[in-house]
């Protein structure tokens, strides 16, 4: 495949059928079971409704693509084990005596292991879509031509367009390839425009020596090889792996035959990113593991990006202003924000005005004495690096003053860096990535409202865009916030306005959030996610 014939491809990849959507949404909904009762299953549903074109899915044929390549980096020292390992796992899997054939087995779906460019001979078993025997090290030059780097993806796109073709309506994405990691940390630096050291692991456990010369190594081959960040095939050829590539190309291929295509882990998380940056409609077609533990990337992400601008499921957070009945149908309270789930996504499609880097979120609610900040505190001190207090509490007279010095002093002991933020939250610029607790969105909310250089009548607007560009700032965002409306009274003038204000960001900060949690009599309970 050339590149003009590559790109010819991309341009048929269609957005997602909205109307399919819709039509889904309406069965689920017309079930005798609670709005959104199925969760994130129900929404995943509807997205593969609009990827396929089709409220009725059949997803009775499944498969898992396993696609194994080796990688010249490996001279590096960057993995445990040689590259021979590879060839071990794949002769393993053409005789279906892996883990992950057994579970496979368990869920009825079929394995397919794929030969992307193993060094040493074809392994017998294993389809071959070989592109060579493995690719250079790419400290010492390209890993691979961008010709190579294209007829890859190509061999990516033509194996899910069978794998469719024979009737398969749900493709698992999986790797094999010692320095796998190396190279998917190297392309995802460059892509996202982060440090080296944030996108790069242990993998399968390496030392803290092994770890320092792993990331040596990649900062070795980009200085090497210069890549483009804004041209992907670019990037994908001077550090990436055959099997990286292949797997962009499923995800391609998927969005082409209407296949959806599931992304679990690291490795295809990146060759997601890889894909959707080389065509942005593609990410119809990724559906990412709720459960990664390489979400923090890409898995929420691109699941975000199918949810389109106003959908984002019917928890209820918030009593009677939590935003019930508000889903695709309607307008949400999130639009604009929750929506902010989607202009994170937007960054795998080449934006840069927002953040890279998913932090952890958690949303901690409660009434006045319920044991919510010291909760949420608790939360904060199971972490590790920096620590910051964002204070929203505004000073009015020395008693205030005192108390707040006071307050200061208690949580340096506990290593925290107090940072005021009484108004406008976007303004905020923290020194280092590390753990920021937010205390709390009542007191913002008010101050925002009423403050004369506060937003005003915008109030939520501008808190929301605010966490926003916090979150992109962390590894784990903690925001405490006041339950508001559960008591079910009517609230007129000013007070309306002030609680209807922090109902809706709480409704949009908890649809984003990877866990919302209320805390009762300093009992927490958690509505969404598991305490950590």
């Amino acid at each position: 495949m050339t590149e003009t014939e590559l790109n010819a491809l991309l341009a048929g990849i269609t957005p997602a059928n909205e109307a399919a959507r819709a039509a889904a949404h309406a069965h689920w909904a017309s079930l005798a079971k609670p709005l959104g009762g199925l969760g994130r299953l129900e929404t995943m549903l509807e997205d593969a409704a609009a990827l396929t074109g089709s409220a009725e899915l059949d997803l009775s044929r499944r498969v898992v693509v396993v696609l194994c390549a080796d990688n010249g980096v490996v001279a590096q020292g960057v993995s445990q084990t040689g590259q021979e390992v590879t060839r071990a796992v794949a002769e393993n899997l053409a005789m279906r005596r892996t883990s992950v054939c057994q579970m496979a087995r368990t869920a009825h779906c079929d394995v397919l292991p794929v030969d992307m460019g193993m060094a040493g001979e074809p392994v017998p078993g294993v389809r071959s879509c070989r592109i060579a025997a493995g690719t250079a090290d790419f400290t010492q030059g390209p890993a691979m031509s961008r010709a190579e780097a294209v007829q890859a993806v190509g061999e990516g796109i033509a194996l899910a367009r069978e794998l469719a073709e024979d009737g398969y309506r749900l493709i698992a994405t999986g790797e094999m390839g010692i320095g796998n990691t190396t190279t998917s940390s190297a392309v995802a630096a460059v892509l996202l425009g982060q440090p080296v050291e944030l996108m790069t692991g242990r993998g399968a456990g390496l030392s803290d020596e092994g770890l320092a010369r792993k990331v040596d190594a990649i900062c070795r081959g980009i200085l090497c090889n210069e890549p483009d960040p804004e041209d992907t095939l670019d990037v994908l050829s001077k550090l990436g792996g055959f099997d990286i590539a292949g797997l962009c190309g499923v995800f391609l291929g998927g969005a082409l035959a209407g296949v959806p295509v599931l992304a679990d882990g690291f490795i295809s998380g990146v060759a997601a990113l890889c894909a959707v940056r080389l065509c942005p409609a593609a990410v119809k077609a990724v559906f990412a593991s709720p459960r990664s533990q390489h979400k923090p990337l890409l898995g929420r992400a691109c699941r975000a990006h199918r949810a389109g601008s106003t959908g984002q499921g019917t928890h209820h957070y918030g009593g009677a202003a939590s935003g019930r009945g508000h889903r695709r149908g309607g307008q949400h309270p999130a639009v604009g924000y929750g929506a902010g789930r989607i202009r994170r996504v937007l960054l795998l499609c080449g934006g840069r005005h927002c953040a890279v880097y998913a932090p952890m979120l958690t949303l901690v609610l409660g009434g006045a004495a319920s044991g919510k900040s010291e909760y949420a505190e608790s939360l904060v001190l199971k972490t590790t690096g920096p620590r910051y207090y964002l204070a929203t509490m505004q000073v009015w007279d020395a008693e205030c003053a005192a108390r707040v010095e006071k307050h200061r002093k208690m949580r340096a002991a506990k290593q925290f860096e107090t940072v005021e933020c009484p108004l406008h939250l976007d303004n905020v610029r923290l020194p280092a990535r590390g753990t920021a607790l937010l205390e709390d969105l009542g007191n913002l909310a008010a101050n925002e409202l009423y403050d004369p250089a506060g937003a005003g009548e915008n109030a939520a607007k501008a808190i929301l865009h605010g966490l926003e560009s916090l979150a992109a700032q962390c590894e784990n965002l903690i925001v405490v916030s006041n339950e508001v409306f559960s008591g079910g009274a009517d609230y007129a003038g000013d007070t309306g306005r002030y609680l209807l204000a922090l109902a809706q960001v709480n409704n949009a900060f908890a649809a984003r959030a990877d866990a919302v949690v209320r805390v009762v009599c300093g009992i927490p309970v958690y509505y969404k996610g598991v305490e950590k």
